[in-house]
């Protein structure tokens, strides 16, 4: 149950989920740190639990201190820490060479962090609030300090960050669904929403696999990828390879490629991952002209049904360009109980309070479905042929509601609302509407916190090519959806492009915003999501 409602989430629209800042910097309280058990992987005083340099202590990770002496011996601009961050790089880096997790120096402006490892980190102070509400980070102590003090009242200077990432597949990518809505529908509440994050998150992964350092790091910590090899990779290739099973009664279908600049050398080993656990096909293309970006362009259409028809723009590639990854993902799926073309009528939708617009409003009459309903909004599922497929609409109860039902929309909350689904005969209305949707991938992720393997400076993908600096100069997402009398159409793509460096109501009356998710009911897998604010657009 719990796997079907966050399914349903990634497929669906966009939610508004971000918790305001201010929320963390006024809990003076961390919350208590699980209390670590007594086995083998474990000691009595939690320095396992609690990472290198961290002793646990009446419930929370408590950072050691540095020696009195050696602050007070330090006297330059840095304090109590002698060397420049610039001196030693990464903080992954510097805490491999030796230094203390609490002399460990960040960039200006950036706040250290641990994770449960005791691996450090550096954020943003904005970011940390984000980190907490989307579950990829714990409260505890903090060890870091504030370069700029101007973002002190960000947080509680008295805290720290533990990271918690998401322990299983389908949660994680569940959970990237919800956060990456969030960031998506921040500023554009009028604005129809509709992304697959599966798609984003396969192509990441693929990506993921030749990241090293903080690099991988972010991106780990970003979409909650497993960090086991084995286990991740078997992950990824079982989902695909179920999705990718023939039925008659659907077509749902996922794809991956590595696009090669021509003459370049690429780790095989990176290869061979790609190939083997993410089924990617790969080939050598020329970016200097035109001809690498149409040969990508018309992979994505011929994997799409020709519903993504421009992935890649002209001109985005160059001299410079080394590789693009791409995935597409589609679907076109019937209804178990199609509207009837002849009861479509035009009606008014309510995309506000005091507007409405003329839209064609299907009608399926009477049927028994799974509904349910509470003082904040109406769930109805409408399943798909083939019976894993279904779509989950939920629709506020009050016209202007849907800021409220973003707010509300978390995973514990849908598994409620699932869960509380039951057969009910009821009378059903849905806007026949189609969504085109692009998105700059870079400009999302960087907003979520996750910047370093876009920056040419920082950036390592060693692990794709071991003598050159690669970085993702342009990731973009585009995204399809019809739903009509008969069904649903729905397709996507992702691409990265990496550089070198240089009691029931008688009626379920969809007419005015609501969110829908197209889900996997086998799995409980998002794979589409979205949000619906004017069908007329």
């Amino acid at each position: 149950m719990k796997y079907f409602l966050i399914l349903l989430i990634l497929l669906g629209f966009t939610a508004t989920l971000f918790i305001n800042p201010q929320a963390f910097a006024e809990q003076s309280d961390p919350p208590p740190v699980p209390e670590p058990k007594d086995d083998k992987n474990s000691h009595v005083d939690g320095e396992l639990f609690c990472g290198l340099g961290t002793t646990y202590q009446d419930g929370i990770c408590i950072v050691d201190k540095t020696d009195e002496k050696s602050v007070e011996s330090s006297s330059n601009k840095w304090g109590a820490y002698p060397h420049p961050p610039a001196m030693f790089g990464t903080p992954l880096k510097q805490f491999k060479s030796g230094i203390s997790i609490d002399e460990i120096q960040c960039k200006e402006s950036l706040i250290l962090v641990t994770k449960y490892d005791g691996s450090p980190a550096c954020v943003k102070p904005e970011t940390i609030p984000k980190l907490i509400e989307r579950g990829w980070a714990k409260q505890s102590e903090f060890i870091g300090n504030i370069a700029d003090k101007e973002d002190e009242s960000i947080l509680d200077t008295n805290t720290k960050l533990v990271a918690n990432t998401a322990d299983n597949f389908i949660d994680a990518n569940n959970q990237f669904a919800l956060n990456f809505y969030s960031n998506v529908v921040e500023g554009k509440e009028n604005n129809n929403i509709f992304f697959s994050p599966i798609s984003i998150s396969t192509a990441f992964a693929i990506a993921y696999e030749g990241a090293r350092e903080d690099t991988a790091q972010q991106i780990q910590a970003i979409f909650g990828f497993v960090e086991d090899d084995n286990e991740r990779r078997t992950e990824f290739q079982s989902f695909q390879n179920s999705l990718n099973k023939e039925d008659e009664d659907y077509s749902l279908n996922i794809a991956n490629a590595l696009w090669i600049k021509q003459g370049y050398q690429i780790n095989p080993q990176f290869i061979d991952v790609a190939k083997t656990y993410y089924d990617s096909e790969v080939d050598n293309v020329d970016f200097v002209t035109e001809k690498g970006v149409d040969t990508i362009n018309e992979w994505v259409k011929l994997k799409t049904d020709n519903k993504i028809e421009e992935l890649l723009a002209k001109g985005s590639t160059d001299v410079l360009t080394r590789l693009v990854i791409t995935n597409a993902i589609y679907f076109n799926g019937e209804w178990v109980y199609p509207f009837s073309p002849d009861w479509t009528s035009q009606s008014d939708f309510h995309t506000s309070q005091n507007e409405t617009v003329k839209v064609l409003m299907m009608d399926l009459g009477a049927r028994k479905l799974n509904y349910a309903q509470n003082d904040l909004l109406e769930v109805i599922e409408l399943p798909y042929k083939g019976e894993r497929l279904s779509m989950l609409v939920l629709l506020p109860k009050e016209i202007d509601g849907i800021k409220s039902l973003e707010e509300n929309l978390t995973v514990e909350r849908l598994s409620q609302w699932q869960a509380n689904l039951s057969e009910t005969q009821i009378a059903v209305f849905l806007p026949k509407f189609t969504a085109e949707t692009k998105y700059n991938l870079k400009e999302n992720l960087q907003n979520m916190g996750m910047t370093i393997p876009f920056d040419k400076n920082d950036a390592d993908f060693t692990g794709i090519n071991e003598t050159e600096q690669l970085y993702i100069d342009e990731a973009v997402h585009k995204a399809f959806v019809n739903v009509h009398e008969l069904g649903t159409e729905a397709a996507a793509a992702t691409g990265l492009e990496f550089r070198l460096t240089s009691g029931p109501p008688a009626t379920f009356r969809a007419d005015h915003p609501f969110v829908f998710l197209i889900q996997d009911d086998e799995t409980g897998q998002i794979l589409f999501m979205g949000k619906v604010v004017d069908p007329s657009q």
